[in-house]
């Protein structure tokens, strides 16, 4: 099932990313496994936040510049979706804090969503459609995550993947406008195990044992208070499932795959993603990336890919598919078009 929204634009997209940088190559694992990642996956080095940053910080970094640097008055957003798997607290909503740390009206529509690397995708669709049925002109999409915080440091699978990141979406909602959003959610959660934190929720509680570092079935040293990935399973549903999702879509819109400049994929893996566009059958050309610098910032590599070739963008409006897929498992896939008036921001975010 999917959703068509029109009368909307996004008017400018901001990232913000810590100025601390990881280099792969000087992990202290084996060196030929290192560059055997670095093959495959094409991150050479991640951005990486320090043990008081949070996600919420690289969010507001990224969207106080934004508001800034765009004019707007915040008490004209009348609509904000934080997306973040790793929120300040349990309770309350990181979205109320957000909201008051940007200067929003009290009367401004704010709601947390716990999703991950199809949460871009899943943000924009909510906030299209709190944006159509609300009295507001403006609305934020707010998306980030620190993973690498919850990486453990001898974890050869985890440690070398995830960079940190923010990131705000600002749209625009104006009758005169002639564009169009259309999008597809959807998840398969028989698969919720193949990236998980077993402890630290209220199903497995933290424990001394949560702490405990061992060795899986498959050679992985972690422990249960940090990420897991199984690594192959993610790998054969991306180039299995995805691939499907982006077909069937295009076909449902009756969109034809060449007519779109530019695919935007979920930042996971280099070889996995040029599999996907492979069995599109477009051009390798128009799949776009952030992997080589940042690294998998989970939710918000759709958008920091974005900036990050924003001069892709510059020359002439843009048809583009957004699609985000992972932890969940589930996945999301956006067309749009991206007016060459947007405007691109990234900042370095420093705690000195």
């Amino acid at each position: 099932m999917y959703s068509t929204f029109d009368k909307i634009k996004i008017k400018a997209i901001a990232t913000s990313t810590p100025d601390r940088i990881e280099r792969n190559v000087d992990l202290p694992f084996d060196k030929d496994a290192l560059n055997r990642v670095i093959d495959i996956t094409g991150i050479e080095e991640r951005r990486v936040a320090d043990g008081d940053t949070c996600s919420t910080d690289l969010i507001c970094h990224a969207a106080a510049d934004l508001i800034a640097k765009e004019g707007i008055d915040p008490m004209d957003i009348g609509v904000m979706v934080l997306v973040t798997q790793f929120a300040d607290y349990i309770v309350p909503s990181s979205a109320h804090i957000v909201q008051k740390r940007l200067g929003l009206s009290d009367n401004a529509l704010a709601i947390q969503v716990n999703e991950g690397c199809s949460g871009y995708v899943y943000g924009l669709q909510l906030a299209y459609s709190l944006l159509t049925t609300n009295n507001t002109k403006y609305a934020l999409v707010l998306v980030g995550d620190t993973t690498s915080r919850v990486c453990y440091a001898g974890d050869q699978s985890t440690r070398p993947l995830f960079g940190d990141a923010g990131s705000a979406t600002l749209l625009h909602k104006n009758q005169a406008y002639h564009s169009f959003a259309t999008f597809e959610l959807g998840g398969d959660g028989s698969k919720y195990t193949d990236i998980m934190m077993e402890d630290g929720g209220y199903r497995n509680p933290v424990s001394e044992a949560s702490f405990v570092p061992y060795t899986d079935d498959k050679g992985i040293l972690s422990r249960k208070i940090d990420l897991k990935l199984d690594g192959m399973n993610v790998y054969m549903f991306g180039i299995r499932v995805v691939p499907k999702l982006i077909k069937r879509f295009s076909s449902d819109i009756s969109i034809d795959l060449d007519s779109i400049d530019y695919f935007v994929l979920h930042q996971a893996n280099m070889s996995m993603n040029s599999k996907i566009i492979k069995k599109l059958g477009v051009d390798q050309n128009k799949a776009l990336y952030s992997l080589k610098k940042m690294g998998n910032t989970a939710c918000a590599s759709i958008p920091i890919t974005i900036t990050q070739n924003d001069r892709s963008f510059k020359s002439k409006t843009k048809n583009v598919i957004l699609c985000g897929f992972g932890i969940g498992m589930s996945w999301g896939v956006c067309n749009l078009e991206l007016d060459k008036e947007v405007n691109y921001y990234h900042l370095d975010y420093s705690t000195i």
